[in-house]
């Protein structure tokens, strides 16, 4: 069974035109029931009735293949009008030999005029039909209209007749695919054109943090009066924080969106409590909020409130939300972060008071790529992923968002409407118990990544962090230095040269000497698929990329 993958507005747009040209040929029948029957009992001939009777038959195909259209039903009103038409086109040639010449058109437009609306293999099946369809009536016809005793002027009459047919139903043909070619035609040029901008606009996100992040640099390789050094360092390593956290979201936005392009994301979901949800929100988008002097109040609405879904994914959902709230506010506003019931859903509802969206935008503005202004005079950037992520991802959850907004300068509230549990979900943060140092727990860490400077800086923070630390910048070295120095960790890279860190893993949960280690995965690749080989090959975490340093020392310290 083949699936219609056209979007539902090319859908309305094939089915008015298959429905006007019902509306065209089913008359059109309906006049040459009538004169074929005149003509039947003028004559006193029996293939004349015959005709009639065919033409009837497709003028019933005319009116079956409307309503299927109307009902969406598109390939099936094809096949209605097209099989029809090929069927008839044949028969014509057994009970008119003298219409012959329009036995090869006939089938040759009703192809054109149907394959629009055909999926798949049926498509080649028609084409297959249509071609035995002409032969078979031209052969039919060449043979019968010898036999013919109709009188000569009847029979140019009639052959008159029926090549206006099917000339109109060519040149109907010939005007549909034209009108198809122009959308087509259409649809590449706004494509290059939003890939264009798209581009700009990527190069643009992209050269901001990095020109931020240079400049720290420069500042902080520079000689400085003491009393300035130690806060003009902090300052530049909060810079530089932020920067790299801005630029790893525009990563993951670009990489999700390619995901459910794909239909390759994965959603876990749970029994997962709101307040959670907001809490760890919360907790992401306040550095960026600080920075800019503002405040965020956070209402989780009745205790126990829950819902089932992948916390990951709405907690994105809720972040993306208000890092554009952050986004587009001025300094020290105030954002709300609000989450009730209501019937048997939740709502999760993000206002600020910013720059608000304009009427006009409102409607466009989850869809990918799409921002509200002038991209030049738009502040706070960002590549118009974020809120088209936010729209997929509830649907996935099998919920919605919102946008309302009073208009420029009146500030904006998203609202999310997922359902509720109904059940309790008690949200109850757990007491973490003081870890017990590096140097207590004897432990040694083997950083292995071919990326000199990336095993360098990661080297460095495990130092500074009571660790003692290793390095290896190939698979082959690291397992040598493994079986050496005995680590308790094993931070690695995945993608390396020689080797890479699935391998890695394998022989070193081989050696019994090594069968403690813990095997953390720091790698470039985050999809799914190197999520779960990772951990069927036996690491513990699988950390994508710039990852946060406290969440991957948290992670070193825990005792899993």
């Amino acid at each position: 069974m083949t699936t219609d993958t056209r979007a539902p507005a090319e859908q309305a747009l094939q089915a008015s035109r298959f429905r006007l040209f019902t509306l065209w040929l089913g008359p059109l029948c309906g006049l040459f029931t009538v004169l074929y029957l005149v003509a039947a009992l003028a004559l006193g001939a029996p293939r004349f009735l015959a005709a009639s009777l065919l033409a009837l038959l497709l003028g019933l195909s005319c009116a079956v293949g409307h309503v299927c259209a109307r009902q969406g039903r598109l390939e099936a009103a094809a096949w209605a009008v097209g099989g029809t038409l090929l069927a008839v086109a044949f028969l014509f040639s057994l009970v008119l030999p003298y219409a012959y010449p329009t036995l090869v058109v006939m089938p040759v437009a009703a192809m054109a005029l149907v394959l629009p609306y055909l999926q798949g293999l049926s498509l080649r099946r028609f084409a297959a039909c249509a071609a035995a369809a002409s032969l078979g009536s031209a052969a039919a016809g060449l043979g019968l209209r010898t036999a013919s005793g109709i009188p000569a002027e009847l029979e140019r009459l009639f052959v008159l007749a029926t090549l206006a047919i099917a000339v109109s139903l060519t040149l109907l043909a010939l005007w549909q695919f034209s009108s198809r070619l122009r959308e087509l035609l259409e649809r590449v040029r706004e494509a290059d054109t939003r890939k264009s901008d798209f581009v700009a606009v990527l190069s643009h996100e992209l050269r901001n943090p990095l020109a931020s992040i240079r400049t720290a640099a420069a500042l902080l390789s520079r000689p400085l009066p003491n009393g300035l050094t130690a806060p003009l360092a902090t300052a530049q390593a909060e810079l530089v924080e932020r920067e790299a956290a801005h630029m790893a979201r525009l990563l993951e936005d670009l990489l999700d969106t390619a995901r459910l392009g794909r239909g390759e994301l994965v959603l876990r979901p749970e029994p997962v409590a709101v307040a959670e949800l907001l809490a760890r929100a919360a907790e992401l988008v306040r550095p960026a909020l600080a920075a800019r002097g503002g405040t965020l109040q956070v209402d989780a609405g009745p205790p126990g409130l829950g819902v089932h879904g992948d916390p990951v994914r709405l907690v994105q959902v809720l972040s993306n939300l208000l890092h554009n709230a952050v986004k587009y506010s001025p300094d020290g506003a105030r954002i709300g972060l609000t989450a009730r019931q209501v019937g048997g859903d939740v709502e999760l509802e993000v206002r600020d008071a910013g720059q608000g969206v304009e009427a006009q935008d409102q409607a466009r503005i989850f869809e990918p790529f799409a921002q509200g202004g002038d991209p030049l005079t738009r502040s706070g950037g960002g590549l118009g992923l974020g809120l088209a992520l936010v729209r997929q991802l509830v649907a996935l959850h099998h919920g919605s968002v919102r946008v309302h907004s009073a208009g420029r300068g009146q500030g904006s509230t998203f609202t999310v409407r997922l359902p509720a549990l109904a059940e309790a979900v008690m949200h109850a943060p757990e007491a973490a118990a003081p870890a017990p140092s590096p140097q207590e727990q004897g432990a040694r860490v083997l950083v292995v990544d071919d990326n000199v400077n990336a095993a360098r800086s990661l080297s460095l923070l495990l130092k500074l962090s009571g660790y003692q630390v290793e390095v290896a910048h190939d698979g082959p070295s690291a397992l040598v230095r493994a079986r050496e120095w005995q680590p308790t960790h094993v931070v690695m890279d995945i993608g390396m040269p020689q080797m890479d860190g699935y391998a890695v893993a394998q022989q070193l949960r081989a050696q019994p000497a090594l069968a403690g280690v813990r095997l953390f995965a720091l790698t470039g690749y985050g999809q799914e698929e190197h999520r779960e080989r990772a951990r069927s090959v036996g690491f513990e975490e699988h950390f994508t990329k710039p990852v946060s340093p406290e969440l991957l020392l948290r992670a070193l310290a825990s005792n899993a």
